[in-house]
């Protein structure tokens, strides 16, 4: 299985955890709820700012090599150093120019639970 961990991460790298909570409103205002799995699951926010073309060309190649969000892959959380099995949450890439030179890139990972 392929790691996306060898990429070079810029900071902000954001870590949410997420819950699967089934809400049933009611006409008289109450509602019920209950969580509909046992363990969260996590979303991990990157940003990259890469170096060099090769650098560009590596991220975008892994990408598509997954094609978008299909295929699963492994990433280390460098909160925790944890090993995930993640994939890409969207299926569209999006680099931005922010300078003469400068890329940035930002991706978002949901693990597979």
């Amino acid at each position: 299985m392929a790691d996306f961990s060898s990429f070079e991460r810029n900071f902000p790298f954001i870590e949410e955890i997420q819950y699967n909570v089934l809400v049933s409103n009611y006409e008289n205002w109450k509602e019920q709820r209950r969580v509909k799995s046992s363990s969260p699951r996590r979303l991990f926010t990157l940003t990259f700012y890469p170096k060099t073309i090769a650098e560009t060309t590596a991220i975008k190649a892994f990408f598509v090599a997954r094609e978008g969000s299909y295929d699963t892959f492994t990433f280390t959380n460098p909160m925790d150093e944890v090993e995930y099995t993640v994939r890409f949450f969207e299926n569209n890439f999006k680099m931005e120019r922010v300078g003469y030179g400068t890329v940035r890139m930002q991706v978002v990972l949901i693990e597979v639970l």
